[in-house]
């Protein structure tokens, strides 16, 4: 059973009766605590993404490649790094594509900030 079914099984127990209030905030800390390791290992995720896509272009190219649109992508669907610490990525290595009226909306939905979006128009890099 899921930290989510456990909390929702729990709530009803309480509307009946058969448990008290305790063993429902128990089952709220243990909801919160579950939700916080899940973001917590999307942040590693995304950290380890970069760090390997760095280290694999190094490796073929001796310098930084620009980033892809999907691992940025990724990076910001995942919410798993502060945007200012995406920013100062791209600042140093830029992008590798220009971005089109689709990929404003698919970053915008995926929670890039006008900023970020107008970063990545000015730090396009050819390959």
């Amino acid at each position: 059973m899921t930290a989510t079914e456990t909390l929702e099984r729990r709530k009803e127990l309480l509307a009946q009766g058969v448990i008290g209030p305790r063993e429902v905030e128990e089952a709220e800390r243990s909801l919160a605590a579950a939700k916080s390791k899940v973001l917590d290992t999307r942040r590693e995720l995304a950290e380890a993404d970069l760090l390997v896509k760095s280290a694999v272009d190094d490796a073929k190219n001796h310098h930084k490649q620009p980033y892809e649109k999907e691992l940025l992508l990724r990076v910001l669907k995942l919410n798993a790094l502060p945007e200012s610490e995406i920013r100062e990525a791209i600042e140093k290595r830029g992008v590798g594509f220009r971005l089109t009226p689709e990929d404003d909306a698919a970053f915008s939905s995926a929670g890039a900030s006008r900023e970020l979006l107008k970063l990545m128009r000015a730090n396009y890099r050819l390959r």
